[in-house]
């Protein structure tokens, strides 16, 4: 299949590997740029008692100390779980792949009044002080990136599109279905979807798509890039162009 990505850098990126590896072609359009939030806090990890990600891009805006390093890390799913490794943390917990999942896990996992550091992007799809609410912790939220559009479809797509070329865009986050949406409005391009699948990591990821017209939109069985990936496996067979 061709697909478009429209995933952030660098995850963008190495999904297109990952699909290259499989046999697809891609075009990459980031929608969704990527930066750094400046903390006030020197030690951003002092007088915590674990910590709870929800996105393995965490991990590249974090700066943990050796002893922070010690502290347990309690993930969302597997692939957060090994970025968390690959930082160097040494006490790793996964959930089952969705924030409720990692709510209990930390329920089950430490006793009320201990202190959880949940840093993250500005801009989530759930507050995690509503996940935790009733379970007696208490969490300090750090926002350590932000997520910002792209104030116009990014030419790779728009030739793509254009074109008539793809077979299927990929979408990770509501708010970058929503940008796709937006931008192919803005675009004119709205028609070039009708003949395309639309793959996605949830039913909230679809639901952002909600304004365009698409051949099918399509759910993962698994929030996250294996189950997008296993997605993508099971509807290559049949109608692509070459």
């Amino acid at each position: 299949m061709h697909l478009l990505v429209t995933r952030p850098q660098p995850e963008a990126q190495h999904f297109a590997k990952q699909l290259a590896a499989a046999g697809h072609k891609t075009v990459i359009a980031p929608l969704l740029e990527i930066q750094a939030v400046a903390e006030e806090d020197a030690d951003i990890f002092a007088s915590v008692d674990a910590l709870a990600i929800t996105s393995a891009r965490t991990f590249n805006f974090l700066q943990p100390t050796e002893a922070a390093r010690a502290l347990p890390v309690f993930t969302v799913g597997a692939a957060t779980a090994a970025a968390a490794r690959a930082a160097g943390f040494q006490q790793v917990e996964e959930a089952a792949g969705n924030a409720a999942a990692l709510a209990s896990l930390l329920r089950r996992r430490l006793p009320p009044g201990k202190v959880v550091l949940n840093p993250g992007g500005r801009d989530q799809a759930r507050d995690p002080s509503q996940i935790l609410a009733g379970g007696g912790l208490v969490l300090i939220r750090r926002i350590v990136y932000q997520a910002y559009q792209v104030s116009v479809m990014p030419q790779a797509a728009t030739t793509a599109l254009d074109e008539g070329c793809l077979d299927a865009a990929t979408f990770f986050s509501p708010r970058t279905a929503r940008a796709f949406v937006r931008l192919a409005q803005e675009s004119g391009l709205v028609e070039r979807t009708e003949p395309l699948l639309a793959f996605c990591l949830s039913p909230a990821v679809a639901a952002g798509l909600r304004g365009s017209a698409w051949k099918d939109v399509l759910c993962a069985q698994q929030p996250d890039s294996a189950g997008l990936l296993q997605l993508i496996a099971s509807r290559a067979c049949g109608g692509n162009k070459e």
